[in-house]
């Protein structure tokens, strides 16, 4: 095992692999009443979804999936374990405290035993120090507005920039490929426009509620 450096998480991790999925199960098969469960996170799965994301937050000194601040769904801890396709954890923050963060990104680095891992994130503090303390985890800057964050923002915040589908455009895609960056989008409904507009921006990885809809073509 890598040797911890004092009073730092700062561990040395080989390069962060990249993995080619396409459907990604928002909240797991989709926002409601069963969100960010097993159980819906292997409805997804059976679903065509290629990839899993869930909502993540730390309670009491450990990590659960659920949306509402506070509120603890299911241990991720059984995700890691149960479901074997590549996760997206959106990390949310709990009373706007960047000290949550940081501290939930602790507790997953001991827990990781997988590298097809992603964290993803609102809050550009939290990925920085993510980067900044090396701990090879693959990370995802979450933004409503990522056609202006990849046009003027100073340096890369993430691996992948993943945007919202009303505000990602053509400006939004040449802006990713000048960055380096790949590009997702998410909360895509269940309309033929949708699939129609982003195969013709070449961007293939779909965060959704629907995830029959879009792994069917």
């Amino acid at each position: 095992m890598p040797e911890q450096s004092s009073g730092s998480v700062r561990i040395y991790k080989p390069p962060i692999p990249e993995y080619n999925y396409r459907t990604i199960g928002h909240r797991g098969n989709g926002a409601g009443k069963h969100e960010n469960t097993l159980a819906s996170c292997q409805d997804a799965v059976t679903s065509g979804a290629e990839a899993i994301e869930v909502d993540i937050q730390l309670i009491d000194g450990k990590l659960y999936t659920g949306h509402d601040s506070g509120v603890a769904v299911q241990n991720l801890k059984t995700i890691l374990e149960q479901i074997r396709v590549p996760l997206v954890l959106h990390l949310r923050r709990r009373g706007l405290d960047p000290r949550h963060d940081r501290e939930a990104v602790r507790t997953l680095y001991v827990l990781l035993r997988r590298e097809d891992i992603s964290v993803a994130s609102f809050w550009p503090g939290t990925l920085r120090y993510m980067h900044r303390e090396q701990l090879g985890i693959r990370t995802i800057y979450l933004s409503w507005l990522t056609n202006w964050h990849l046009r003027f923002s100073r340096g890369r915040i993430a691996n992948e920039y993943c945007g919202w589908h009303r505000t990602t455009n053509a400006r939004t895609v040449a802006a990713a490929k000048r960055r380096g960056v790949k590009l997702s989008v998410f909360t895509v409904p269940a309309k033929e426009k949708y699939r129609r507009k982003f195969c013709k921006l070449g961007i293939r990885r779909i965060v959704t509620d629907h995830v029959k809809f879009f792994a069917a073509k």
